[in-house]
């Protein structure tokens, strides 16, 4: 897939290393129980079970869809059409890590939000941790952190977290991170590091960035603010652009075809997902509501496949909604009239949609060697 092509291009082949040392540290969380699910939950993937006898062992978990920030691409702009807004209580993310302790290895707590405007987060990661459940986070960093907050989010069992950051000058910075502060984010980011080493915290620091036109000559010097800066590792991924927007491709698309989340060959072809949709067997997505959505790239709330306010996961993981999305990559005919989410993406739009846009031929091959690990 190209998407895979362009990760290691941007990161080179050692980013395996670090894909391998954070699934050792996940694996610190496991149990009998939840490898024969993990086991179990991947074997009725492959087979595209309709009706599954395991549970999900990888969730996200929205704390907020609050933010702070307005990023051009994030669904908060482009789709919003989450009719709420709030803050998952303490009670409720309790409800729901209680029930996939036993089988799940790693939370995000993320998705359409910036998860430090929840001023309970560094509870809710200490909760996971106690229920043995790895914990991952990522955010924009472009809130004014204190020492205090910083303390008790390193010190609360945190295993993951990421920083985005797509530039280094203000001037670039804030023509994505729209409402963003770069020198509110490197502080923050110094301050963090100050705290890891006082406390001797073990979280791990990744930065990661959106490869854009407007820095693609510039991930060099990223990456080394990356390594001076006490970030274990830099992360360079692909921007999600939708082909069919002229606008947002000729401002935003790199100039370096490498750089795409998809060739032109794909852009040129009906594109869908021939294989399957592994979120709808492995990780749901809880907001923070409890509403429960199939994935992270459905923006609507107004028809979820669930509601963990007010039922269990087990009513839900085998619903018609879910057993229906599943039938999608089964072979089994189904109504294309059909309401649920899965029946009318089929995979086909889950990065991307068919390009509709001219893309110019006129590439400039800007391709950072230094980018590549030896």
């Amino acid at each position: 897939m190209k998407h895979l092509k362009s990760y290691f291009l941007l990161n080179g082949f050692g980013s395996l290393w670090i894909k391998l040392f954070s699934g050792l540290r996940v694996l610190r969380y496991a149990t009998v129980k939840k490898v024969v699910n993990f086991c179990r939950a991947t074997l009725e993937m492959y087979l595209k079970r309709e009706v599954v006898g395991s549970f999900p062992f990888r969730c996200y978990i929205e704390p907020t869809n609050l933010c702070n920030l307005r990023c051009p691409f994030c669904a908060n702009i482009t789709r919003p059409q989450r009719e709420s807004k709030g803050c998952m209580s303490f009670s409720l993310f309790k409800k729901i890590i209680d029930e996939i302790s036993l089988y799940t290895f790693i939370v995000h707590l993320y998705n359409q939000g910036e998860s430090l405007l929840h001023q309970e987060l560094a509870k809710l990661i200490r909760y996971a941790h106690s229920k043995k459940i790895a914990t991952h986070l990522s955010t924009n960093l472009s809130i004014k952190l204190t020492e205090q907050t910083a303390t008790d989010i390193l010190s609360s069992g945190l295993d993951f977290l990421i920083v985005c950051l797509e530039a280094l000058d203000q001037e670039t910075y804030e023509k994505y991170r729209k409402g963003g502060k770069i020198d509110v984010v490197k502080a923050n980011i110094r301050l963090l590091n100050q705290v890891r080493r006082k406390i001797k915290s073990k979280t791990f620091l990744s930065l990661r960035v959106f490869v854009t036109r407007k820095n693609e000559n510039k991930l060099s010097e990223i990456r080394a603010f990356g390594k001076e800066n006490g970030f274990d590792n830099v992360i360079f991924v692909p921007m999600i652009i939708d082909f069919s927007d002229s606008t947002a491709v000729n401002e935003w698309l790199p100039l370096n075809k490498n750089f795409w989340i998809v060739s032109e060959d794909e852009l040129n072809s009906d594109i869908e997902n021939k294989v399957f949709c592994k979120e709808l067997w492995n990780y749901p997505v809880f907001n923070f509501d409890g509403k429960v959505l199939p994935c992270c790239l459905v923006y609507s709330d107004k028809s979820p496949y669930g509601d963990l306010a007010r039922q269990p996961l087990k009513e839900v993981w085998n619903n018609t909604y879910y057993r229906m999305s599943r039938r999608v990559f089964g072979g089994k005919s189904i109504s294309k009239t059909s309401d649920v989410y899965c029946v009318q993406c089929k995979g086909a739009l889950k990065l991307f949609k068919k390009a509709k846009a001219e893309v110019s031929d006129n590439r400039m091959q800007t391709h950072d060697k230094t980018l590549v690990s030896p």
